[in-house]
Order: C-alpha cells, then sequence, then structure tokens
C-alpha cells in the first residue's frame, strides 16, 4: 500500500517562516508493492492539484488563470489512486463562472467550490473507478484519499478523507477530520505502527520543538530505512498554506548527501537538461 500523514503545522511567530510553513503538512513515501513484492519505489502519493479557469475570450484556452491549489494524497491501488488524481486534475483544471444574472452583486467567494465539493468529485469518480476494477479484481480496490488545504469559500483549513472499507467496498465514504495543534492523521496499511513511531519521537523530543513538529518526516524517513515492506523508497512533502499548496521531495542521495532526488530520478543527473 503506501503511508501518509497529515498534520497541523502551527507557527508562533508571524514571520516568512508563517507564511511559508504554517499549514496542513503531508508526507508520504514513493512505494507500490504487491502482495508483500515491490513493484516500484518511484510513484508519488501526494500532489498539489490546481484549480483553473479561462477567460471567456480565451478561445484557445492558453492563459489559464489559477483559483486556488489544494492537496491530494491516495494510499491502496495505485491504478485507481492514479487515475482518480488525472482525472480531479482534469475537472477543476477546467472551470467556468456561471453567471448569476438574477443575482449580479453575488460574492465571488461563494461562486468557488469548496474542498468539500472537491472531495465529494473525488468520489464520484472514485467509485466509478472502484466498481469497474472491483468487478474483476475485488482484492485490489482497496483505496483511500487525502483532500486537505485552505477552504477557498470557508478560508479555513480543511482535512477529508474518503476510503472504502471490508463493510462497504464498492463506495467510498466521505469523512471530515479536525486537526489540533498535536494531532495528526495516517492513511495505509501500516496507521499503527506509523502512529507509533511518531509518538515515540514525539516522547523523546519534548523539548525540541521543531523535531516534534516535524516528527511524522523523522518516523517516517526511519521506517524507509528499515526497508519495511509496503512502506518504502523516497519521502515527499506537499505543504498547503493560507498563500499555496506547494509540493516537495525531501530524499537526499543516498550516495551525495549534496544531491537531491526527485522520487527517485537523480536531479543533476537525470533531469538536468528540463531543470
Amino acid at each position: 500500500m503506501t503511508s501518509i500523514v497529515c498534520w497541523r503545522n502551527l507557527e508562533q511567530e508571524k514571520n516568512l517562516a508563517w507564511v511559508m510553513g504554517d499549514g496542513l503538512w503531508a508526507v508520504s513515501d514513493t512505494r507500490v508493492s504487491n502482495n508483500g513484492s515491490v513493484m516500484t519505489d518511484n510513484c508519488p502519493k501526494v500532489y498539489s492539484i490546481s484549480a483553473l479557469t479561462y477567460d471567456g475570450s480565451d478561445i484557445h484556452r492558453s492563459n489559464p488563470k489559477c483559483l486556488f491549489r489544494f492537496g491530494f494524497g491516495f494510499a491502496g491501488s495505485t491504478l485507481i489512486g492514479c487515475n482518480v488524481k488525472e482525472m480531479l486534475s482534469f475537472f477543476v483544471g477546467n472551470l467556468s463562472e456561471i453567471q448569476y444574472y438574477d443575482k449580479p452583486d453575488f460574492p465571488y467567494e461563494d461562486k468557488l467550490p469548496s474542498l468539500m465539493e472537491v472531495a465529494q468529485l473525488c468520489k464520484n469518480i472514485g467509485d466509478k473507478y472502484i466498481l469497474s476494477l472491483g468487478f474483476s479484481f475485488p482484492n485490489s480496490a482497496r483505496c483511500e484519499f487525502l483532500i486537505f488545504g485552505c477552504c477557498p469559500k470557508t478560508k479555513k483549513y480543511r482535512t477529508i478523507t474518503l476510503r472504502n472499507t471490508p463493510e462497504n467496498p464498492a463506495e467510498l465514504t466521505i469523512e471530515e477530520v479536525l486537526l489540533g495543534a498535536n494531532e495528526y492523521l495516517v492513511l495505509g496499511d501500516q496507521k499503527e505502527r506509523v502512529s507509533q513511531k511518531i509518538d515515540s519521537l514525539k516522547e523523546s523530543s519534548i523539548y525540541e520543538s521543531k523535531k516534534e513538529r516535524d516528527a511524522p518526516i523523522f518516523a517516517l524517513a526511519s521506517i524507509l530505512e528499515e526497508d519495511s515492506g509496503s512502506i518504502g523508497g523516497y519521502l515527499q512533502l506537499c505543504i498547503s498554506t493560507i498563500v499555496d499548496t506547494k509540493q516537495f521531495f525531501i530524499s537526499l542521495d543516498t550516495n551525495d548527501k549534496h544531491n537531491y532526488q526527485i522520487a527517485g530520478f537523480d536531479l543533476m543527473s537525470e533531469l538536468s537538461m528540463l531543470v
């Protein structure tokens, strides 16, 4: 499967660190496995998705305008997860404004979709893939989704999960989770182990506020070093603030600590022609 940890990061001082880091953080691995066998260690699991629109005069749709961005993650079936991510990106990346002729002063913010409405769209897409894949491969249709960020309508941070269960395998259930300052949410097939590792790190670093804050990152990094079955590969991070939602890859090359890996791809030797 995989592992994703989402938590509310609180910056105490209203400075640049607050602008860049105060918000919802999500960290994950990049491994895809099947029945205990590693298929690949190079599959990102958390993303920043942009909601885009176009002016009516832009007939070629070549100048998109970004309305907002939010975080998206998946655990479980990679086939379902990747397709849901692509279809969700397509739909929210082609939004059009509805003209309220009977309400010319209708507030702009109220026209924007909420993150719960985005989650409902994700559910509709996911249910279709679950039914089609689960019909022939019922054991390969288990999945969890995470949608998080600053809601463009409510202006509040929201964390929403979608998952199917053994009791209801054919349909995703939506649940909103309220994350406090010291709380976190774990997705994946090793929830208990990841949670125990995070709690252990928090207890051992109670006087080191930064390390305590980053405990989910250190916990997942420690599990990656153990090369533990369904969790492995490389670390990636997605940070959603009131300003933006950005995706980061934070694993270093094991042979060169000064060289970052992009989901296992070497930034300098394999990607240098493009970046």
